[in-house]
């Protein structure tokens, strides 16, 4: 169906756009690095020095590759100024930075950026200088001086360019286009001139240098332009849909693959520059801060530079920002899959919802990344459900199958008649890959009359969801059928730190921090089914394979087990990650959930204590295993025997875990007892995990039974 400029200028302007006993060695070694560097460096667009940039044959594959990659089965395709690079060369197979050795300015210096301008007629370099001239006050007032002082040459491109702009820190140059549309074209030469500010330094990932730049420049054109309209201007500017769209899929690397595949790179772009601009919702002065500490960290001469060393940058940032939404920067950051700078091996499914009135856009992606981080786009045929919130099945007109070509499908389904505004969960399978993503139907207001704030509530029907903005009272609606709309009574044109609240039909309240921005926002809230209950264990000095049956109150598994940050140690096998080594270390590991398996070492025995929700007892839990070794933990406050537990593999079937195990879909459990080491068993113990292997590349999912 054609999408009609209905509503949300933003929904538009983004449709316009270890051996077999296990991989572990009798000891944990704490790792005070908390995520592993890639080996070379990403985040930039590398090309032969050869032919330069501007080379014939360059600009040919770059624009192929970008034409493939906005050229989406959506209504209409993305602008060209949806995107921005920053660039370095190579030269005989190393990085040619020729100002990599200038050292950074003195203390007490003032550095600077001067300006010149070449291709551009008079007229033309007066209104660049002018804007210059207005914003970069600004930009030094949110982003702190520059790096050092040094010369930009803003060169006019002649040729059509379909990154919309790049700055390139080898020669210290900005090519854009022609100013024609003057909000949209010079936010992208703030973003661009922002990149100067970091020049040689920049950081190595497009999760850091791309989020910082899009964010800060989106804050300084909101300064200079007072009319700029981030959800029209500022492609892709995702944020008020930032909780549908935080999924896993979008951490890796780079955001700009090697393959020339760009499906996921405006999802990236555009969340990597909302996670930023939540931590400036409620940190100011956060950018000019983290830099000004950066560039006094920062040793051109190091083997290491600071420039990829996430761990490292993290410390600098908790010491500006220590709590982001109500959670610590560690916790808050790991759960921001667009900040997640690691590999993930393997195929991914990334369903992207665009909630309007009567109908969703729904965007999918498909695509392979391999030990690199490098990505392949992936052709297939994706099966979709629609699940009301009586758990009856719709059929839309628009239908339930979507055609997947070079990585990338939509289908804009919508419904009639279903008895009035409710949620509607969305399943997508594609392959052997699942993934679920909600539609607020009903809720978001019409073009003429938008809700500012929207959503859907999981796991409960009915209720009162709340909102307090900084110095307001409280608005509060009721939660009908899983969705639900609130009206402030003013425009959402500023970032604030507010709270949302849901209260069920039972009277028990969730609560929590939400940092919002200009336009609107569709939160996604948990009801947090089940009673809260306390569950107590006793943990014995050593090491041990541990899992925890409850889903705690409080989101840090230091405050959550009662054990100081800096003694606690705790490690989590990833089996997608890159590489030999797999081990995530606490801060970096998974938040505690019944179905997440850990080690843990006491140097001391300690009783837990743990206040949250735990699993139903009626009903099958299921956990799903990828390729490799896999720590599985029992979901259930009891040892669970493995006649408990049966094994799918989707297209195949369900088996026993016995006849699963014949069929070398899964490995027999291993357990490791601290002292003795690996043991077969036939159950998981409580408060335990034990290793299983899968062996099916696409995985499989274990559905465990109470009883």
């Amino acid at each position: 169906m054609a999408v009609a400029a209905r509503r949300h200028p933003i929904l538009l302007s983004c449709l316009a756009l270890l051996c077999l006993l296990g991989p572990v060695s009798g000891a944990i070694i704490r790792s005070e690095l908390f995520d592993t560097a890639a080996t070379a460096p990403v985040g930039a667009l590398i090309v032969d020095a050869r032919g330069g940039l501007n080379s014939a044959a360059t600009r040919s594959a770059v624009g192929r590759a970008l034409e493939a990659s906005v050229s989406r089965s959506a209504p209409a395709a993305r602008p060209a100024g949806w995107l921005d690079r920053a660039i370095v060369l190579r030269q005989a197979g190393s990085l040619w930075l020729p100002n990599r050795q200038r050292r950074l300015v003195a203390p007490g210096q003032a550095p600077a950026i001067a300006f010149l301008y070449e291709g551009w007629d008079a007229a033309e370099e007066d209104t660049l200088s002018a804007y210059i001239a207005d914003a970069y006050p600004v930009i030094e007032s949110v982003y702190g001086p520059p790096a050092q002082s040094l010369t930009v040459t803003v060169v006019k491109d002649t040729q059509p360019d379909p990154y919309g702009g790049t700055y390139n820190a080898s020669t210290n140059e900005i090519h854009i286009g022609a100013i024609e549309d003057v909000d949209r074209d010079t936010y992208i030469l703030a973003s661009l001139i922002i990149r100067a500010f970091h020049d040689d330094v920049m950081f190595d990932y497009d999760a850091w240098e791309t989020g910082f730049a899009r964010a800060a420049a989106l804050v300084v054109q909101m300064q200079v332009r007072p009319d700029f309209d981030p959800t029209v201007d500022s492609t892709p500017y995702v944020f008020p849909l930032y909780e549908l769209l935080n999924q896993s899929p979008l951490g890796n690397p780079t955001f700009f693959p090697d393959s020339g595949y760009l499906g996921m790179t405006f999802w990236r772009i555009g969340m990597a520059q909302a996670a930023w601009l939540k931590v400036y919702a409620e940190h100011p002065g956060f950018f000019s801060e983290f830099n000004a500490a950066y560039y006094a960290a920062y040793d051109p001469q190091a083997t290491a530079p600071l420039s990829g060393d996430i761990a490292a940058l993290k410390q600098i940032a908790v010491a500006i920002a220590p709590t982001v939404e109500g959670l610590g920067f560690a916790d808050w950051y790991r759960r921001q899959y667009a900040l997640d700078t690691s590999a993930s091996i393997g195929k991914k499914l990334f369903p992207a919802a665009l909630p309007f009135e009567q109908y969703v856009f729904l965007e999918l992606d498909y695509y392979q990344t391999d030990a690199s981080g490098d990505e392949t786009a992936l052709d297939g045929a994706a099966a979709l459900r629609y699940i009301g919130y009586q758990g009856l099945l719709y059929y839309p007109e628009a239908g339930d199958e979507v055609t997947v070509s070079a990585g990338v499908g939509s289908i804009a389904p919508e419904f009639f008649n279903i008895g009035g505004s409710q949620r509607i969960t969305i399943e997508v399978s594609l392959g052997q890959l699942d993934a679920t993503t909600y539609f607020p139907y009903g809720v978001a207001g019409s073009s003429a009359d938008p809700n500012p704030f929207f959503g859907a509530v999981t796991d409960a029907d009915s209720g009162t969801v709340g909102i307090t903005l900084p110095g307001e009272s409280e608005i509060t609606a009721p939660a009908v059928r899983g969705a639900f709309a609130l009206t402030l009574g003013q425009t959402m044109d500023f970032f604030a730190c507010s709270t949302l609240r849901f209260t069920d039909s039972a009277s028990r309240t969730y609560q929590r921090q939400v940092n919002t921005g200009p336009g609107y926002y569709v939160p996604v809230l948990c009801a947090r089914p089940g009673e809260t209950v306390t569950l107590s264990h006793y943990f014995p000095a050593g090491l041990a394979m541990v899992g925890f049956p409850i889903d705690p109150l409080v989101s840090d598994e230091a405050t959550a087990l009662g054990i100081d940050t800096d003694q606690l140690l705790l490690a989590h096998w990833k089996p997608d990650l890159a590489g030999s080594s797999k081990y995530v270390y606490y801060p970096n590991t998974p938040p505690i959930e019944p179905h997440v398996g850990y080690w843990l070492k006491l140097y001391a025995g300690h009783t837990v204590q743990i206040e949250g929700v735990v699993p139903a007892t009626d009903q099958d839990y299921s956990i799903h295993l990828l390729q490799g070794w896999n720590q599985v933990p029992t979901p259930f406050n009891a040892d669970t025997p493995m006649s408990q537990v049966r094994v799918y593999y989707p297209g195949t079937g369900t088996l026993s875990y016995g006849n699963a195990q014949s069929r070398h879909w899964v490995s027999s459990p291993r357990r490791y007892i601290d002292g003795r080491g690996y043991v077969a068993t036939t159950s998981i113990p409580a408060w335990e995990s034990v290793w299983i292997y899968c062996y099916p590349s696409s995985g499989v999912w274990l559905v465990i039974s109470p009883d």
